[in-house]
């Protein structure tokens, strides 16, 4: 999903649906947390800002507790500074 909304490699991540991103953590609990159904992501290429709406993917998977939850997908591996990595 991030490929296909013009997301590429090496786009940095800044905001997901207008908050903030601080910490690699925060990008996948960003992510589930959004009710939309296109999630707003922000990311720095080559210094400028750019947005791009993004569908998930949804799926079932398991929290913590081993509970059954749906999860959401944009298809980005993460490096340490927020890099996108396409898979």
């Amino acid at each position: 999903p991030a490929y296909v909304a013009g997301i590429k490699n090496g786009d940095i991540i800044s905001s997901i649906d207008n908050n903030k991103v601080n910490s690699i953590m925060e990008v996948s609990t960003f992510i589930n947390a959004s009710t939309n159904d296109q999630i707003d992501i922000q990311v720095l290429r080559n210094e400028e800002a750019l947005t791009f709406s993004v569908k998930p993917k949804l799926f079932k998977g398991k929290d913590t507790l081993g509970n059954t939850v749906n999860k959401k997908i944009i298809g980005i591996k993460i490096s340490l500074v927020l890099l996108i990595n396409l898979h």
